[in-house]
């Protein structure tokens, strides 16, 4: 028995006295009782109530989770695996991560010591190749949301939650079409999954696209910033963000158990509830879960933003056969939005919007497979299945409810994860994997400018870990191959000539991590990744009214290849979590859409159709973007933390000079929170800097007589802003159940902002002062 990776940032808390295992069968993995006790580590009272997680690749028949009693004491029935892992987490007290070899001496028993500390744990997430881990034992730059963190700060959409993470922007369009932006990159250049697959959505082909998953009923969220998406494919040049949801049950729950929460805002009068519930019957593991979603426009400092209600729901089911070495399930999910795209604004149109206005109308519908076996044999581990199949479709409804186009595709895709270990020589852990992604997108109406076209993704990947005193090494290497093909070949004015493409590319990267000291480790990596071009930037030939411009595609683009390079000292000790990290990603043929001017008078060119839209082109460049970010959590008096963060990003068009459209400004977040066992309460202060950085307008046009359409807000440089905001909370135990209620208000002070890259600035400043109550219950 040992405990090698017990929180590295306090080591001594953690004390091993007994367990009691018998030994497992020659050649399997064995399967034993595990017990232990938890007590503080000042009084040694024991502590009950404490969530202990059996984690990967280990796994107990009757849940990877149970939780001390009073007694402080806990168990498993049945545990397979050799060397297993247990993270312990309670409110109030520094988590701890411990390791148990199976099997060990028998008369032997486990006990664990915990620190109080109002310092939150370190996030897990899913690594490269494919275990879970702590964030500390990231080979880059990374974040987990969840928990109580989650809760304090969860929004109405992915990008409002994550909005103040390091690195990590929101663009809004609305409370609904709002997109997370990574270092400067976003799109399809920033990898959205769900439970690690993708989602099937067309959020990143428009600014009033949304992404369809609802931040409440998340377990967690992992971000990756970079181009460090080996395992999860191409097209990560910017990050990955993943929500975790476990959908498809992997274990059978001890007894039955759910959830509810309900929150409800005054920014936009909203209110959403949600429940969750799993069981077991026998060894079949059963989860559903279901949220629903109002809102009514929402309020800004100077008058209510027409256009921003919502309504609907998500709604989730699976059901997983589970036994001693490993788990098959299936699960359901039916997710719709209603929701309206900010036209006007004080009677001023916002550039982009849709003349009246426009509600979208989507639903996604999805079918996933998970599965996994444990050591079955010969050089594996574990070999992990994950497939999906997605339906989406998209009403984009004007005025007088006319469907002005109606969006519509098709996605599967699957990937499978063989895990391993090599002992003897030069030891190391890795994954070899391989994946397929398909999608069929179609676009139909009046006036549409995006083109009907399929794409065939396919790819290997190898990825290994190795421990070489005192660093550690990672290596890894993907291949893909792309086909893309439209089924409209029709040659016009602007897209002439458009065909079928193919690309090919190898992606690879080197990390390497250097515990210096106690508690410090210096990383760094060099990565290569690829971005084709998409479907939009390929064959479109019409006006996209989100970006207020004719747009038209370019057949003969070739691949965007990101080499990024990172370096970051990671600081995690009793009483400070820190992370401060240096980039830069130099991107080759970086696509972009640029004026279209005219070759006599060298002005930019209106669509011949209307005359009313600039007419602009995807183009291809060099870019070079740099920046860096800090993240700091230090408990200065005992159950007081401050907190600070920030990030910056420059991007440039290295052909010119100039700057990259919609970089955001530089910005930060420093934040005072006193964090007790049973209540908390914090306030902090958000802000930017003005943003005067941006691209050179291009030359005026020759307008008819109704004037020239405004200039795109990207060639518009934006005014720093500084927001207060708080929050309060309190956790209490009644009926044996777990509550928990948090007040949290955005602009406390109602204050006036405009943020870079929203649509809307340029007419109507961003959401004023917004109180919100949620409340949760453990059933």
């Amino acid at each position: 028995m040992r405990i090698p990776s017990c929180f590295r940032a306090v080591p001594s808390v953690c004390v091993v006295l007994a367990a009691s295992l018998p030994a497992g069968v020659a050649g399997q993995a064995p399967e034993a009782r595990l017990a232990g006790a938890v007590v503080d580590d000042a009084s040694s009272a024991p502590l009950a109530d404490v969530e202990v997680r059996l984690e990967a690749p280990c796994r107990a028949t009757t849940g990877e989770v149970t939780a001390s009693d009073a007694t402080g004491r806990f168990f498993w029935e049945r545990v397979a695996g050799r060397e297993c892992t247990l993270l312990f987490r309670r409110i109030g007290y520094a988590s701890v991560r411990a390791s148990v070899d199976v099997p060990v001496a028998p008369g032997e028993a486990l006990e664990v010591r915990m620190r109080p500390s109002a310092l939150e744990m370190a996030g897990m997430l899913v690594t490269a190749a494919g275990r879970i881990a702590g964030v500390e034992e990231s080979f880059r730059p990374a974040d987990v949301i969840e928990g109580e963190a989650l809760r304090r700060r969860l929004g109405g959409n992915v990008a409002a939650t994550l909005a103040g993470e390091p690195g990590v922007v929101q663009r809004y369009n609305g409370p609904v079409a709002a997109q997370p932006i990574i270092r400067g990159l976003g799109g399809d250049r920033v990898l959205m999954l769900e439970d690690g697959q993708r989602t099937g959505d067309i959020a990143t082909t428009a600014a009033d696209h949304a992404v369809t998953i609802d931040p409440l009923s998340a377990e967690r969220i992992e971000v990756l910033r970079g181009p460090a998406g080996l395992v999860h494919g191409a097209n990560t040049l910017g990050g990955v963000i993943n929500v975790v949801r476990n959908d498809v049950p992997r274990s059978l729950p001890d007894a039955p158990r759910g959830e509810f929460a309900a929150q409800a805002e005054s920014g936009n009068a909203g209110v959403v509830g949600m429940g969750t519930a799993e069981a077991s019957w026998g060894p079949v593991a059963m989860r559903a879960a279901y949220s629903q979603r109002h809102a009514s426009d929402t309020r800004t400092p100077t008058g209510s933003l027409p256009q921003t209600d919502l309504d609907g729901y998500d709604a989730g089911a699976g059901v997983s056969w589970v036994g001693s070495r490993g788990f098959l399930g299936v699960a359901a999910r039916d997710y719709t939005s209603y929701y309206g795209v900010p036209s006007s604004f004080g009677g001023a149109v916002i550039p982009g919007a849709h003349e009246g206005g426009v509600y979208i109308d989507l639903r996604r519908s999805t079918l996933q497979l998970a599965g996994e076996t444990r050591e079955p044999g010969g050089a594996f581990t574990a070999v992990r299945l994950d497939a999906n199949y997605v339906r989406f479709e998209q009403d984009e409804l004007e005025e007088g409810g006319l469907v002005g186009t109606r969006f519509g595709q098709l996605q599967s895709g699957a990937k499978v994860v063989a895990r391993y270990e090599r002992e003897g020589g030069l030891a190391a852990s890795g994954a070899l994997g391989a994946s397929v992604q398909w999608r069929d997108l179609r676009a139909t109406g009046s006036f549409t400018g995006t083109r009907p076209a399929t794409e065939l993704s396919l790819g290997v990947f190898a990825l290994e870990e190795y421990e070489i005193a005192p660093f550690r090494l990672q290596v890894g290497a993907r291949f893909d191959a792309v086909d893309l093909t439209p089924r409209d070949t029709t040659s016009s004015r602007y897209l002439p000539e458009p065909r079928a493409r193919r690309f090919q590319a190898l992606s690879g990267s080197v990390a390497l991590l250097w515990p210096v000291a106690e508690g410090w480790v210096l990383g760094a990596s060099v990565a290569r990744a690829f971005r084709t071009p998409a479907i939009e930037e390929l064959y479109s030939n019409g006006p996209h009214l989100a970006n207020y411009a004719y747009e038209v595609g370019n057949p003969a683009l070739v691949r965007e290849v990101g080499t990024g390079v990172d370096a970051f000292v990671r600081v995690t000790k009793p009483e400070v979590r820190a992370e401060v990290s240096l980039f830069v990603n130099s991107i080759e043929d970086f696509v972009q859409h640029v004026p279209l001017l005219d070759p006599n008078t060298g002005r930019p060119q209106l669509d011949y159709r209307l005359r009313r839209y600039f007419v602009y082109r995807a183009e291809q460049t060099d870019a070079l973007l740099t920046g860096g970010e800090v993240s700091v959590e230090w408990e200065a008096l005992p159950r007081y933390v401050l907190e600070a963060s920030g990030s910056w990003v420059r991007g440039t068009d290295r052909s010119n000079d100039e700057a990259l459209p919609a970089m955001p400004p530089a910005q930060g977040r420093v934040a005072v929170r006193h964090d007790a066992v049973r209540w908390f309460a914090g306030v902090g202060l958000h802000g930017a800097l003005a943003q005067r950085r941006v691209p050179e307008a291009p030359p005026e046009a020759e307008c008819p007589e109704n004037g020239c359409p405004p200039l795109p807000g990207e060639f518009l440089d934006t005014d720093g802003f500084s927001l207060l905001e708080a929050s309060v909370g309190a956790r209490l135990q009644v009926g044996g159940r777990f509550h928990s209620l948090t007040l949290s208000v955005d602009n406390l002070l109602d204050s006036v902002w405009y943020d870079h890259l929203s649509r809307i600035k340029t007419v109507a400043p961003q959401p004023g002062r917004s109180i919100r109550l949620l409340y949760r219950v453990e059933l």
